[in-house]
């Protein structure tokens, strides 16, 4: 059977439609609303965090030790040093009625200064003659020194031709006589090589001179001579 009135379905079907649209507009209309009321209570009450106090340790107050004073060294007392010296001498001779004798007249000088070098000197003083009239040399006048030097072996003393001048005996042992302590004054064991003209001086004196051991000593000479 046919449907005898068509325009009555069509209104039907509209009218449900138009209910059903209605109905997803308000949902949508509610969500929407639901959704920017939300937002807007989120923006305008914005969650402010709750500041935190940090805490900061607390160190324990420093207690500082007194420093005590450093000792400082005590300077050590200066030693007052007397300088060394080196002593020689000049041996003159000292003619009385009865004798003849040998006198020392000490040389000092700094320690520093060699053996050499202070016997130079007391032999320079020797041929150069006594300046004090009490005492006399037997070396003749014009000898010089030619070398002298000090070594391991002993006191090497080189004299001019001037020194073997003939005279008396005894004139020629006391001019042997000062050589010798003169040359040994820093030393009383020490030998004696006695040189003239660069030659080992064995005779002093001509026919009957005097014998020289060389090397000469002290000993020897007490022993081969008298004044």
């Amino acid at each position: 059977m046919k449907n005898k009135n068509p325009g009555n379905k069509k209104s039907k079907f509209s009218i449900g439609s138009l209910a059903g649209v209605a109905l997803a507009l308000v949902v949508t209309g509610g969500i929407f609303a639901w959704v920017t009321i939300n937002r807007l209570t989120s923006t305008s009450n914005p969650t402010t965090p709750i500041p935190t106090k940090t805490v900061e340790p607390v160190n324990p107050p420093v207690v500082e030790q007194p420093q005590q004073p450093t000792p400082q060294p005590q300077p050590s007392p200066q030693k007052t040093t007397t300088p060394q010296q080196q002593t020689t001498a000049v041996y003159w001779l000292k003619v009385s009625p009865t004798a003849t004798q040998l006198e020392e007249v000490p040389i000092t000088a700094q320690k520093s200064t060699d053996k050499t070098e202070a016997l130079t000197v007391a032999f320079q003083d020797l041929l150069a003659g006594p300046q004090d009239p009490s005492y006399v040399t037997t070396i003749p006048e014009g000898t010089k020194l030619l070398d002298l030097k000090v070594d391991n072996k002993g006191v090497h003393v080189n004299l001019s031709q001037d020194f073997t001048i003939e005279g008396g005996s005894a004139e020629m042992i006391g001019r042997l006589a000062q050589v010798i302590y003169t040359a040994t004054s820093y030393d009383p064991k020490v030998p004696v090589w006695l040189s003239v003209e660069g030659e080992p001086l064995e005779l002093l004196g001509e026919g009957h001179g005097l014998m020289v051991d060389q090397p000469m000593t002290r000993d020897l000479f007490v022993q081969n001579f008298q004044l």
